[in-house]
């Protein structure tokens, strides 16, 4: 049998959806997640829809980290609190819009989902809030 290593050649490295896509959110996992919340009753979803999605996460978390790692690099600390967070989701005007008054929780504690999140696996495993997930998918 020929294969690749008899040939003298190394085999092809894999390259990944997020790879292609040039993200650092990983597409295949929240295409499964996706899948397993089959949103409006369906269980087929694209690429180009997971990767969308992850794009648009990790451009949100990209803006709250950079105006938390502001917050506390004015307050002289090297490291970013949920105190920053909240700074920072406060005093931007876009994103007080998006996230819509949403209260962000300083708990140290395991966190307990609310009652809308118990059936929705991908709010669950991704750790939003529905409120939050619905919000964001409405001003876009």
């Amino acid at each position: 049998m020929v294969t690749l290593k008899t040939l003298g050649k190394k085999a092809p490295h894999r390259v990944t959806m997020s790879q292609r896509h040039g993200l650092l959110f990983p597409c295949a996992r929240i295409k499964r997640y996706l899948k397993r919340a089959k949103p409006c009753g369906r269980t087929r979803v694209s690429e180009n829809a997971a990767c969308y999605l992850a794009a648009v996460l990790e451009y949100l978390a990209a803006e709250i980290l950079e105006l938390a790692g502001n917050h506390a690099r004015d307050h002289k600390k090297g490291r970013i609190t949920p105190k920053h967070i909240k700074l920072a989701i406060h005093n931007d005007e876009e994103l007080k819009v998006l996230i819509g008054g949403k209260d962000v929780y300083m708990q140290e504690a395991v966190r307990t989902y609310p009652k809308e999140t118990s059936g929705c696996l991908f709010c669950q495993e991704l750790g939003l809030n529905v409120v939050l997930l619905r919000s964001l998918l409405t001003t876009f």
